[in-house]
Parts: C-alpha cells; sequence; structure tokens
C-alpha cells in the first residue's frame, strides 16, 4: 500500500479476458433485442410475441416493462410480465403469443404477457429486426388514418400504375401468378401482361377494383423486358416496362430469415423490407409479390401492400 498525499490507493487488478468477453456477450444480446444497453445489467427475457395490429390512436394503447412505458410499434417482440392496456371503445392491440393470436381491448386491459413454454426462437434472433421494421410500419400506420381499400381506389384522377417504375422495376421469373396494382380511370378495366413479342403473356377483365393477381403459364416468365397494359372502360390506357432477371440477380436473402421457425406471412413482410431497404425503385414490384398473398390476412402485409400501392417513399426512411 502507498500513501500520497493522505489518500490510500489500492491496485486494481485487470479485469480478465473471460469477464470482458462475457460483457460483451451480454452487450451484443442486449442491443440486438432492442433492450437498452444501461439495462444490459438486468437478466435478459427472451421474446414470447409479437404485436401485430393496432386499431385507433397508438396514444390510447400502452404497454410498460418493469414499470417503465416503453415505445409501441407494430411487430415489436413482447417479453413475458410486460403490461398492455387499450383506453377507450373500439381501440384493440392484436398480438401474437407464441402461436396463439390474442386480443387486448379496453375491457380486457390491463393485460399482463403470460410465460409461454416454448417461446418462438425467431423473437430473440430477430429482436432488433423487429424493432426496425416494425417502426417503419408504424409511421404509415400514422400517416394512414383511413385505410385504402380496394373499393376507395381507383376513383377519377388519370390511370397511373404507381407500383411499376417504368424501365426500373425488376422482378425473379419462378412464380404462378403476378400481382399488380393501379389508380384513376374508369371500371371495368383490362390488364395485359406482354412479352417481347408484343403477344400477351396473360390477360385480366376487372371490375370495380384496381388490383388484379394475372395467372401466368406453366414455369413462369422467361426473363427480358415485360409490358403491363391498364386500359379503363372509356379507352384511357397506360403503360409501364419492367425486367425479368436471372433469381441469381436478386439480392441475397438474409440468413436469419431463412430459418423454418419464422412464419411464412412475416418472412414475406421482412423480405419485402430487405428488398426495400436495398434498393426502392429497383425492387418495390418484387416486394410486392412477396406480401400481396398475405394482405387479406396479415395485417402488417395489408398496410406494406397499401403503401407501396401509393406512396413513393414507401418505407424509405
Amino acid at each position: 500500500m502507498n500513501i500520497s498525499n493522505g489518500m490510500r490507493q489500492t491496485h486494481q487488478r485487470p479485469l480478465s479476458w473471460l469477464r470482458l468477453l462475457g460483457l460483451a456477450v451480454l452487450t451484443l444480446v442486449a442491443s440486438d433485442s432492442g433492450v437498452d444497453i444501461a439495462d444490459a445489467k438486468k437478466p435478459y427475457l427472451p421474446g414470447v410475441g409479437y404485436v401485430e395490429q393496432l386499431v385507433g390512436p397508438i396514444s390510447e394503447i400502452h404497454i410498460e416493462r418493469d414499470g417503465t412505458p416503453i415505445a409501441l410499434a407494430l411487430l415489436l417482440p413482447l417479453q413475458t410480465g410486460d403490461r398492455v392496456t387499450v383506453n377507450g371503445a373500439g381501440n384493440e392491440l392484436h398480438m401474437r403469443l407464441g402461436t396463439r393470436p390474442q386480443v387486448i381491448t379496453a375491457a380486457n386491459s390491463p393485460f399482463q404477457i403470460p410465460e409461454i413454454e416454448v417461446p418462438p426462437g425467431f423473437l430473440t434472433r430477430l429482436g432488433s429486426t423487429l424493432v426496425a421494421v416494425g417502426k417503419r410500419l408504424t409511421t404509415q400506420y400514422v400517416h394512414s388514418s383511413v385505410p385504402v381499400s380496394t373499393s376507395s381506389r381507383g376513383k377519377d384522377g388519370p390511370l397511373t400504375i404507381a407500383l411499376v417504375e417504368d424501365g426500373i422495376s425488376r422482378i425473379s421469373p419462378n412464380r404462378a401468378d403476378l400481382f399488380i396494382a393501379w389508380d384513376g380511370g374508369t371500371a371495368p378495366y383490362v390488364v395485359r401482361i406482354r412479352g417481347k413479342m408484343n403477344g400477351d403473356i396473360a390477360r385480366q377483365e376487372v371490375g370495380d377494383s384496381t388490383r388484379a393477381r394475372l395467372t401466368l403459364p406453366s414455369g413462369g416468365i422467361q426473363t427480358g423486358t415485360i409490358q403491363i397494359v391498364v386500359q379503363d372502360s372509356k379507352g384511357a390506357t397506360t403503360r409501364k416496362t419492367f425486367d425479368v432477371v436471372s433469381p441469381s440477380a436478386l439480392p441475397t436473402t438474409p440468413t436469419e430469415l431463412t430459418m423454418s421457425d419464422l412464419p411464412s406471412e412475416l418472412r414475406a413482410v421482412l423480405l419485402a423490407d430487405s428488398l426495400l431497404q436495398t434498393n426502392r425503385r429497383m425492387w418495390k414490384l418484387e416486394a410486392y409479390q412477396l406480401i400481396a398473398p398475405f394482405a387479406d390476412v396479415f395485417e402488417p402485409a395489408r398496410l406494406l401492400r397499401d403503401c407501396l400501392e401509393g406512396e413513393p417513399t414507401c418505407l424509405s426512411h
């Protein structure tokens, strides 16, 4: 022991490499799970569910964790013990607990998230991804106070296909159907997909709707430039071109999105978002193909579908 200026100085032993490694691992786990690094000393709890749908203003829906409010968002991973409160008639929070759906309203609030015997592994593995994508979807939810529906689109205005970036959009060839949407014009419509020799690859007559699901020839469509043509009942016509590219030309799928425990509808939304973050203008038509089949049964997919149909900056922030 040394004495200097009346103060006792002690020699601290340096942290061992094992302790340093343990701290580093704890920090990484906390960061990837959306946990504040300052709270990393708390025991980590795996996710047991996630927020699937919001109904009503988010100011009327609250979640607390360990007595502290946390930011509400779609796809937010939920932990055992979280306390959910919904205020006001008609407001709802839909969640998925394990594999079971659960709806929280003012009538059954506050609701405490129970233990799940076998928590879904993807909630822990994809914690930060779910938080990031969920924030973008929630921003779109807030901006879209009145959800876009089939019956409300296509009324008045010029005939346009905002979903397709002319000469820029790309899709993969291996598909049985092509989902497409447009706006404006006067119903009914005729939608055509035309190939290199100007022949119709697919054709469909559409009534009072501005969406179509065209059945493609067996084996999908060949690579090359494709034209989509939409004509309304008054003869107004709009055309856009896009390229069908080899599957190898698509961005690489993140490994964590290929795991078998990830529900197909959630995988579609996360893959679509990954494409949009890579190059929104180039891949938004491909992203639309992923989520359109789930839009009527999975709220995040519906929100993303409507967003891609009408907003040039959809999920680009």
